[in-house]
């Protein structure tokens, strides 16, 4: 039997959800379905350990981290040290606070830099510092271990909040993807959202003032008069002081306002008790 030949191999391997380099497959022709499932297999092996140099975060994800750790890297030796981690960590808003996050901080970045030379490469294994200075990729892993910190306690937060608003996980779960949906209609419009150093803030999950209003006006409620000026006086305290954007929190205490005053009759209409007005 014909196998498959070298100018379909890669069309092949990407509707396995693979991108290998082609240089990777030159010289590679008449693949039969034993080499393909071991070309699957190496190509799931490599992806696996790419994602775990990038400490599980995407290739755009690592490229924004990149870019921002060599803005701080001042004399371009690859490396920062502490007084620039603190630095750059607060222009994340993860800098810390007090004596004890400063000491977890560095017990963070000693474990940050084991990790990464785990999975580090050849190319790579060399650049990972021992001493004071820290390099790319311990700031990386860094980085996705102050992430996990933080999914963990906001996941605590919104357990509590949920409880507060009584809604259930089927009610926060229905809230996130319409919550979602209308930040990624805001991302494909580009919006522009910043905070006040002018921080891009279009790709993280925040609507803005303006999206808020037009995703109540989708849901057939007219903000004319009064209910206008009732929205705005709810609405005000929930969103960020100086991005003017709602997270998902906030989306989550304005729905549940909505339906206690009946807003436009949405608790009506979710009950079957009448039309919005």
């Amino acid at each position: 039997l014909q196998g498959l030949p070298h100018h379909t191999l890669m069309s092949t391997l990407a509707m396995l959800g693979h991108r290998p380099d082609e240089a990777y497959l030159d010289g590679i022709d008449n693949v039969d379905f034993d080499r393909l499932v071991a070309l699957n297999d190496e190509c799931r092996r490599v992806q696996l350990q790419g994602a775990r140099k990038r400490a599980h975060f995407s290739d755009l994800e690592t490229h924004q981290f990149k870019q921002l750790f060599a803005s701080f890297d001042v004399d371009g030796n690859g490396t920062i040290d502490q007084a620039q981690l603190i630095m750059l960590l607060k222009d994340l808003s993860w800098e810390p606070k007090s004596k004890v996050e400063r000491e977890e901080l560095l017990q963070s970045v000693s474990t940050a830099r084991e990790k990464a030379r785990e999975v580090a490469d050849l190319e790579d294994v060399f650049k990972i510092t021992d001493g004071p200075e820290i390099d790319f990729w311990t700031f990386l892993h860094l980085a996705r271990l102050m992430q996990t910190k933080i999914d963990d306690a906001e996941e605590e937060r919104l357990d509590r909040l949920l409880e507060e608003l009584r809604y259930s996980k089927l009610d926060c779960d229905g809230f996130r993807q319409v919550f979602l949906h209308w930040c990624q209609l805001q991302l494909e419009g580009d919006e522009e959202v910043t905070d006040s150093g002018g921080l891009n803030l279009v790709a993280q999950d925040v609507l803005t003032e303006a999206k808020v209003i037009r995703l109540i006006r989708y849901l057939g409620i007219s903000l004319l008069g009064e209910r206008r000026s009732q929205l705005n006086e709810k609405l005000k305290p929930l969103l960020n002081p100086t991005s003017r954007t709602l997270d998902f929190a906030g989306f989550l205490k304005l729905m549940r306002w909505m339906e206690d005053v009946d807003f436009g009759g949405v608790a009506s209409a979710k009950h079957g008790k009448g039309t919005k007005k």
